[in-house]
C-alpha cells in the first residue's frame, strides 16, 4: 500500500471527507486528493502536521508500521515528556472548568437516576459521562477517536450477539 491509500485509508477510517481531513492542515481538498491518489508526496512537515492533528501515526503513514493511530496514551507520554508535567494540571483544572459548564449532567448528579447499588451501573454511568463530554467539545478529531475505540471495543458480530441475546430474553 502506497502513503497516499494509507493517507485514505486513515481518512475513511476517521469517517472525514477530503475537505474535513484538509481543513486542520490548511491545505485544499484537492490536494489531499492528490496525495491519496499518488500525484503529490506529502513533505514530512505535512506528515508530522497530519499526525499531530489526526492522531494518525508517521511510521504508520509512511511503511504501514505499527498500529494506525498513535495511541492517547502515547501523546499523553509525548506530552509529558516535552512539557516536563509542568503544563499537566493546569490542563485537568481547564478541563473540569469546562465540564462544570457543559448542558448535561456530571456522573455524581445523575447517578441517581441509574443507582441500583451495583458497580457496573456506577461504571456504565462513567462512561457514558465521558462520551458526552468528548462529543461535547467539538472536536473531530477526539469524536473520530472515540467512534474508532467504540468500534474496536464492540465490532458488529459481539452488538448482534447482544441484540439476539436481548430479542431473547425480553422479547423485543
Amino acid at each position: 500500500m502506497s502513503i497516499g491509500q494509507r493517507i485514505r485509508t486513515a481518512r475513511n477510517a476517521l469517517k472525514l471527507t477530503q475537505g474535513e481531513f484538509a481543513k486542520p492542515l490548511a491545505i485544499s481538498r484537492g490536494y489531499v486528493a492528490s496525495i491519496e491518489n499518488n500525484l503529490q508526496k506529502p513533505s514530512e512537515a505535512l506528515l508530522k502536521l497530519i499526525s499531530h492533528e489526526h492522531g494518525i501515526s508517521i511510521a504508520w503513514i509512511k511503511d504501514g508500521a505499527g498500529e494506525m493511530f498513535i495511541r492517547p496514551e502515547d501523546i499523553a507520554e509525548k506530552g509529558v515528556s516535552h512539557f516536563g508535567g509542568q503544563h499537566i494540571p493546569s490542563l485537568f483544572d481547564y478541563t473540569e472548568q469546562a465540564a462544570d459548564k457543559l448542558p448535561f449532567e456530571q456522573p455524581h448528579e445523575s447517578a441517581a437516576k441509574y443507582r441500583t447499588g451495583s458497580d457496573s451501573d456506577r461504571e456504565l454511568n462513567r462512561m457514558l459521562y465521558t462520551l458526552r463530554l468528548l462529543w461535547s467539545l467539538n472536536d473531530n478529531r477526539l469524536k473520530s477517536w472515540a467512534v474508532i475505540q467504540f468500534d474496536r471495543a464492540f465490532p458488529p458480530d459481539i452488538i448482534e450477539k447482544a441484540q439476539k441475546r436481548r430479542r431473547d430474553t425480553t422479547g423485543r
